[in-house]
Formats: C-alpha cells, structure tokens, sequence
C-alpha cells in the first residue's frame, strides 16, 4: 500500500507538470515571447526532456535578441548553459553560462550565474576554478541577502572540501553553515539537499543515529513537496541509504528495500546512468544473500545498462569530436580566403595608385599581419582548450574500460569459485564413499594421492578465484588485500611472506589494482620457479616517488626466464602506472624494484548533488 501511494503521489505531480507544459504552449500560441519559451524550456528539462528542452531554448535566444530583451537573453543562456551541463557538454556549457554572466541584467541574476558555473567546473573536476566563481557567488549573494542562492553556494563549497583528504570535519561544517542560511529561506530543495549531505558525511563516519535523522529530514521534505525538482532528489537520499544499508550494516533486505524506490524514481524520469547505479547494489545485496538467481538477473541488466552508457558516451564524444574539428576547419578556410582576398585587393591597389601609396600600403601591411597574429593566437587558445576537452574524454573512456575489467574479472571468480570448485568438492565427497578397507596397500597409496591432489586444487582454485579480485582490494585498499594474500600464501606451508607496508598509503584505486597484480605475478612466479623459502614484498618513499621491492632467496633467474610471459604481464602493468621496472638476479635470489613517481596534482568533486 505504501508503494501504491508513493506511486500515486509521483503520477498526481508529474500530471500536473504536464498539464503547466500544455497551458504553457497554449498561452505561447496565443502571444509568442522569449519568455514564455523559457518557462516550456525550464519545464522539458525537469521532466528529463533534454533534447526538447534545448530546441525550445535556442528558439528562446532568437526570440529575446530580436526582441532586445537583455533580461531573456541572459536568462535564455543559463538555461542552455544547464541543459548542456546535463548532457556532459562542458566546454559549450561554460560558454553559455560565461554569456549569462556577460548579459546579467540584475545582481541575483549574476550570482546564480556564478553559482552554475560553479558546479559546471565541480563536474569538470576543475576545483580552483569552481572556489574562484563560487566565491563570487557567495559575495554578491551575501552582500543583497539573496539566502538561496548564499545557501547552495555553501552547499557546493562543502561538497568540494568533502573529497579532500581528513576534511570531512571543515565540510560538515560549511554544510551546517548552509543549513542555517536555508533555513531562513522557504526554499525546500535546497533545505533538503543540505540535510542530506550532513547526514551523508555522518554515516560514512559511523555516526549513524545522527545521520540516519537528517536523511530522514531530507526525506520528509522531499516527500511533502509538489515541485518536481525536489521530488527529484529523493533519489540521492534513497541511494545514500542503499549504500549505507549495503556497506555498512549489511542489511541486505532494507538496502534492496529503498534499491526499489530508488528505482522507481530513476525509471519514471527516464535516468539511465543512475538506474544502473541501482540494479549494482541490487546485485551485490542478492548476492550478499545468496540469491544467486536475482543476483544473476541485476547483473545482467547492469552489464546492459552499462554497455548502452559506453556507448552512448562514445557517439556523443565522436559526434562533438567532428563538429569541432569542422568547425575549426570552415574558421580556418573563412580566414585563409579572407587573407588571399585582402592581399588581391592590396596588390590592385599598388599598381593604381604607384609608388605614391608605398608608405600607406606598409603601413596597412603591418596591421593586418597583428590582426592575423591575434587570430592565431585565439585560435591556438582554442585548440588547447579542445585538447583538454579530448583528454577528458578520454580518461573517461580509460576509466569505463577499466571498470569493465573489473567487472570481467569478478564474473571469472565467481565462475571458478562456483562451478569448478564446487565439481572439486563434488569429486571430494564421492571420494569418502568408497570403502578403503576393500583396497590393496598399492590401491590406498593411489587412493590418498588422488584426495591430497584434489584437496590441493580445491585450494588452489579458491586461492586463484579470491586473487583475481580479492573484496579487501575492492573494500578497504591494496594494504588489506596484501595482508589477506600472505596469510593465504603462509598457510600453504610452502614459502613464508613477509611483508614491510609501514610506507604504503592509499592509492587511486586503479593504481592499487596494477600494484596488487604485480604483486600477485611475482609471487606466483616465485612459487613456481624460485626454490625459494622466503620472499618479502617492501614499500619505501624515494625522492622521485614510491618504491615498491619483491625479493626473493631462491635460486636467481636463468636468462630466458626474464622474456618470460609473467615479466611481459609486470612490465605491461608498470608501464600502465607510467613507472620504471628494474630487476636484479644473482646466485643468492630475485629482487623486482618498480618505481612509481607521484602523480600530477588532481582532486575530485563529488556528484549527484
């Protein structure tokens, strides 16, 4: 009944937002204006219609410059600058909202201006640039009293410290300055977003009974609301929840409770990337469960989900890829014609008007050769900008892979874990019905052979299925991962591993994941071929950046074993890291160095809010 009424709640709103849209079209027909335009715009982009929603717009801008509205103008261009934001398409996003900033009739309009182009570079990952803006924000914003705008300001302050190391105390901080700003305000989005970025920050500090009050507080708000924007965001607090649920307490059966409200939001707004953000906490609760079945089935619709994402991604990146470049090249061309006419027109003039004109034409000469150097210098401006655009793109492409890989590894565990241990353990226990005192001494020889080597490779599949992806990498970093792997390696009785972390820390999840398998590729090497009783796995800082050390006391390497296909495997995976491998062998064992220096300088800003 609950969920009926939910649902029921959902339908009544967006009914009536559609009924606004017809009104509004109607009203259009009868007396076409900009700013009727932007009210159908601003309500296609809360149902999601993004396409729509940017056609309208740019038949808005047409209208309000033909007009000479200055104040539709600028309101058309934050309009395009959000629609564009959503689409991922930040380079022509941060134009619109720089044009917006530019026409800004008023000071309230100026600093939601600021503020957008704010989140637009908190997206973009550019954190200098959204302080810088959203500080300005803020500035005009407290100095007019414009408290909602104040309010998300400080909103979007806390969600970039948050990201930063040991900062989570100054972002709850900034979090309840803003809730103390928007409480002052009538505004029950912004009231609600904030109470759940404090409860958010509470429940990953394990302070759960406070956290667990302000999402319910955001929740309440958000349920009690007619607008849709603020309906909207029930989903971030519900998927705050899931984690949490998931995660944290490991109550499965509520995570996938609040998995399927979160869904039906996300389904009823037509979200693709954060449904399947759903249907992966559904897999690993039914999994948790063991539900394999369920968990099966959410994995699938994951995996499908997340090839359409990746997909999508790169016809849009190959699409804005294209346009670019020809717009570029028609720019180009104009300029290339426009500098052949010019020097035709010079030459004419030269041979009429004789050496009368000499000083003239020079004088002409020279200024346009500074117009050409000032176009050249713009467009190189450009073409910097779109290469960073490009890179981004890329490292987006790099980091879906990747993801996938993850993926495709996790599926081959379980497979190995599942199927072939499971036929180990079948063939084990078959082994316990025969009757042993029916066999010759020759034939229980055999027969206790057969049970140790079945027994070895039961264990030898389990250890291979956790290695290829173990949880504590996943879950709490390549430090526990290491930790559970020389346990694993100890109890097998036939090497000890020591191990020397003191200077290991957290690493980007993607370098940890190249670090474990060199790891794991030594060390299986070492098992294999060395002899050896002892091997060490050692992190020290160097001045150029991380050392990581595998050493060995076995026997050395022969020198066709150094191309073999285990060092091809590190060598790939080092150069990955952008490191340098070194490897020494002598009579008294192997040592590996691989050398990592630190990374260029990135923070991250946190989404969805």
């Amino acid at each position: 009944m609950r969920i009926l009424f939910f649902c029921l709640i959902f339908h009544t709103a967006f009914c009536q937002q559609f009924q606004e849209e017809i009104e509004l079209k109607r009203l259009y027909q009868q007396t076409p204006s900009a700013s009727v335009l932007n009210q159908i715009a601003q309500n296609l982009t809360h149902l999601n219609l993004l396409d729509s929603s940017l056609h309208t717009s740019r038949k808005a801008l047409i209208l309000a410059e033909n007009e000479k509205n200055k104040d539709e103008i600028s309101k058309t261009h934050l309009n395009l600058a959000i629609i564009l934001q959503k689409r991922g398409r930040y380079f022509e996003a941060t134009n619109a909202y720089e044009n917006a900033i530019k026409t800004a009739q008023n000071d309230e309009m100026l600093a939601t201006a600021y503020h957008l182009i704010s989140t637009c570079y908190k997206d973009q990952k550019l954190l200098d640039k959204t302080d810088e803006t959203n500080n300005k924000a803020i500035e005009i914003a407290r100095k007019h009293n414009y408290k909602v705008i104040w309010a998300k300001c400080l909103n979007t302050r806390g969600l970039t410290i948050f990201r930063q190391e040991d900062y989570y105390k100054k972002a709850l901080e900034t979090f309840h300055q803003a809730l103390k700003v928007a409480e002052q305000t009538n505004d029950d989005n912004i009231k609600s977003v904030i109470n759940k970025n404090i409860g958010w920050v509470h429940l990953l500090w394990y302070e759960e009974e406070i956290g667990l009050r302000f999402i319910n507080k955001a929740i309440e708000i958000q349920l009690r609301s007619d607008r849709s924007e603020v309906r909207q965001n029930l989903f971030y607090s519900y998927m705050v929840l899931i984690h949490f649920y998931n995660l944290i307490k490991k109550d499965y059966q509520l995570s996938n409770l609040y998995c399927q409200k979160a869904l039906d939001i996300a389904q009823k707004y037509g979200w693709v990337e954060e449904k399947a953000g759903v249907y992966h906490y559904f897999y690993l609760n039914f999994k948790a469960l063991n539900q394999a079945t369920k968990a099966l089935e959410y994995h699938e619709k994951y995996q499908a989900v997340l090839e359409k994402l990746n997909e999508d991604m790169a016809l849009t990146q190959k699409a804005i890829i294209e346009e670019k470049s020809k717009t570029t090249s028609l720019e180009f061309e104009n300029l290339k014609n426009e500098n052949q006419r010019n020097w035709l027109i010079f030459t004419i003039l030269i041979l009429l008007v004789g050496s009368a004109l000499i000083f003239r034409l020079y004088y002409l000469n020279r200024k346009k050769n500074r117009e050409i150097e000032e176009i050249n210098q713009t467009l190189e401006k450009k073409v910097e900008v779109r290469t960073q655009e490009l890179q981004t793109a890329y490292d987006e492409i790099k980091d879906a892979m990747m993801r996938g890989q993850t993926l495709e590894r996790k599926r081959v565990a379980a497979d190995l874990h599942d199927n072939l241990g499971s036929l180990l353990s079948a063939i084990g226990l078959s082994t316990e019905t025969l009757d042993e005192s029916k066999l010759s001494d020759k034939e229980k020889k055999i027969f206790e052979n057969i049970k140790s080597q079945i027994k070895e490779a039961y264990q030898d599949v389990r250890l291979f299925s956790h290695n290829l992806q173990p949880a504590e990498l996943e879950k709490e970093g390549l430090y526990q991962a290491l930790e559970m792997l020389a346990q694993k390696i100890n109890s097998l009785n036939k090497i000890h591993l020591e191990l020397d972390l003191e200077s290991l820390t957290p690493k980007p999840q993607n370098v940890e994941f190249n670090l474990y398998s060199i790891c794991l590729e030594a060390i299986n090497n070492i098992l294999k071929h060395s002899n050896a009783t002892e091997a060490k796995i050692a992190f020290e800082r160097g001045q150029e950046g991380m050392i990581m050390r595998i050493s060995d006391n076995g026997i050395g390497l022969k020198t066709h074993d150094a191309g073999g296909t285990g060092f091809r495997n590190i060598q790939s995976r080092v150069e990955q890291l952008g490191g340098e491998l070194e490897i020494h062998s002598d009579e008294k064992g192997v040592v590996i160095e691989v050398r990592i220096a630190p990374p260029p300088h990135r923070r991250t800003a946190l989404k969805g809010s």
